[in-house]
């Protein structure tokens, strides 16, 4: 006679449950975290501290901690190349399409250069060329600072570990383990 698959206690089916949902708890947790220290930045400096970029630096900086594009020196390095990159675009081409698409290249191109990547920065080179304001630029490096500061003081608690977890290394430093694409 055929039995039914027997299942393990209750407990450990917990246990394993927990163990699965804890990266995601972190992630939504540490998410959530540095949104409310950006909105109570935005109150008290009179900026939307709500913006897409931000939003995607929290998302990678608690889902991936130890990636080398969310060091504190790859977000507020990156944050202000970025920026200055959109701002001068715009100011010199305008909000275009041309120029927003050139601005995102060529930020991509100059964060790789100078060792500081961060994909959300790019984004903020796109937002930057719409509104080329030195207010553009204060709410980059102020935003990034928050965020670097609030992943500094979450870790410990959300990640179990200090962070930055190491120095941050450019994705074009072949010991990271990049490859170069064949010529």
């Amino acid at each position: 006679m055929l039995r039914p698959p027997t299942l393990p206690p209750l407990a450990a089916r917990a246990r394993a449950a927990a163990g699965a949902t804890a990266p995601h708890a972190r992630l939504g947790v540490g998410v959530v975290a540095t949104g409310l220290v950006l909105a109570g930045v935005g109150a008290a400096t009179h900026a939307s501290m709500i913006i897409g970029p931000f939003a995607a630096t929290a998302s990678l900086k608690h889902a991936a901690p130890r990636n080398p594009l969310v060091q504190p020196r790859n977000i507020v390095g990156g944050y202000l190349v970025g920026t200055l990159v959109g701002v001068a675009a715009g100011l010199v081409f305008g909000p275009t399409v041309i120029a927003t698409i050139g601005t995102a290249a060529l930020a991509a191109v100059l964060l790789m250069a100078l060792g500081v990547e961060h994909p959300p920065a790019i984004a903020m080179a796109v937002v930057a060329v719409q509104a080329p304001t030195a207010h553009v630029i204060q709410i980059a490096l102020v935003g990034a600072i928050a965020m670097v500061l609030t992943m500094a003081a979450l870790a410990p608690a959300l990640h179990r570990e200090r962070w930055p977890l190491r120095p941050a290394r450019s994705l074009a430093d072949p010991r990271h383990g990049a490859v170069e694409p064949p010529r």
